[in-house]
């Protein structure tokens, strides 16, 4: 037991006493870099359809805690990606409101779900689908914790597809707080079966 407690806090206190200790070394959140990190190429340099999901560590010291997460689409021979978040400011659902591979607050992000070709291709126009009609997307909606937040919005696109569910939930971390949330009284949607 004491082994079990021990592998659940000490990643916890490492982070927070880095945190404690250096910072989170983003400076002021309101100034902090929200360009390219540079971890896909130039659209128009690459034909095939392409998902992605980025995780990236939140600002401050919910960066101890917690990651933030977007999904990345482009379609075959498409001229420029589309980014999809949902954030707690304004419209909840954001399209293109960032660089697609873009830093958050200055976080690096880390792709943790790629999907390429033919495959990608079936599964955008569903991507979407899922998007357009996401019950969370009213202002106010969006809540750190237990959610809705960007881990319930892209484990709930990744419901809707079994092909993409197994790799995004085996792939978003403990730190993806929200990422299981429910409504009160409501359970999400079985997923999909393939006939």
């Amino acid at each position: 037991m004491l082994i079990l407690l021990f592998l659940l806090l000490a990643p916890i206190v490492a982070s927070a006493a880095r945190y404690l200790w250096l910072g989170d070394g983003r400076g002021n959140w309101q100034t902090a870099d929200r360009s390219s990190a540079g971890l896909l190429p130039p659209a128009s340099t690459h034909p095939e359809a392409m998902i992605r999901v980025f995780a990236a560590r939140t600002v401050r010291w919910r960066s101890i805690f917690a990651v933030h997460t977007w999904i990345v689409v482009k379609e075959k021979d498409a001229p420029t990606y589309t980014r999809y978040d949902c954030t707690a400011w304004g419209d909840p659902i954001r399209s293109n409101g960032f660089a697609p591979d873009g830093r958050w607050f200055g976080a690096p992000p880390e792709a943790i779900v790629a999907v390429d070709g033919e495959r990608a291709g079936v599964l955008i126009p569903r991507i979407r689908k899922v998007i357009e009609n996401y019950q969370f997307r009213a202002y106010g909606d969006y809540s750190p914790w237990p959610g809705p937040n960007s881990n319930t919005f892209v484990r709930r696109v990744a419901v809707q597809h079994p092909s993409i569910q197994q790799t995004i939930c085996l792939r978003m971390s403990a730190a993806s707080h929200g990422e299981g949330h429910r409504p009160r009284g409501r359970r999400p949607p079985p997923p999909r079966r393939r006939r």
